[in-house]
């Protein structure tokens, strides 16, 4: 089976078996960041999303966090609180350029802890879709917009795989903001979402 179809079978799978669930702890792998008075995941694109801990958070601000917990009605408005059960550093992430120069390349990054197959897609629009299955076959978050997903690499890997993409230097993509995200699947552990970033395309270098 070639990269490609890594990729996409990948994916397919994750969504076919995903289901949100109101109770059963999920997993998030994405950058916790401060958002006024309280913490917030960059991926949920809601500053009023608040993580709810018993310790002090601010320790992993910027850092891309691993941790599960549940989403819930907050209780002082209409907005939504996360309730972290658990959360470390993550030792599973991505990275990648956030800005992306027209006619240049930009490096992407996923790092796992050891062997593994890793897949990269990218979509133009965010999304919020926590993944639960049936088995323990997939877990975190698609951050993505799943109706407008397309596959950009995918193979194995060893702890790390990094890798220069040429941005064709084209005026469609001038000012224009991609969503990037990377799962990793280790042996014998279940496929896992890793946080994602967004990259948004200039033609000034900096």
């Amino acid at each position: 089976m070639t990269s490609k179809h890594l990729t996409v079978a990948a994916l397919a799978i994750a969504l076919s078996c995903a289901e949100i669930s109101a109770q059963a702890p999920s997993r998030h792998v994405g950058t916790l960041v401060q958002a006024g008075s309280h913490y917030t995941l960059a991926e949920f694109h809601d500053p009023n999303m608040r993580l709810q801990f018993t310790n002090d958070l601010s320790q992993y601000v910027d850092e891309v966090v691993d941790l599960t917990g549940n989403v819930r009605q907050s209780f002082t408005g209409p907005s939504l609180d996360f309730d972290i059960a658990s959360i470390d550093l993550a030792d599973r992430a991505f990275s990648s350029d956030e800005v992306g120069v027209l006619g240049e390349s930009v490096r992407l990054r996923v790092d796992a802890l050891g062997s593994a197959n890793f897949f990269v897609w990218v979509s133009t629009g965010f999304g919020y879709q926590p993944l639960t299955t049936y088995g323990p076959t997939v877990r975190g978050v698609l951050w993505m917009d799943p109706t407008l997903v397309l596959s950009v690499a995918g193979g194995a890997m060893n702890a790390r795989w990094r890798s220069d993409i040429f941005i064709p230097n084209s005026s469609y993509l001038l000012g224009m903001s991609l969503h990037f995200q990377a799962a990793v699947h280790e042996p014998g552990q279940p496929l896992l979402f890793l946080n994602a970033n967004e990259m948004t395309f200039t033609n000034t270098p900096f």
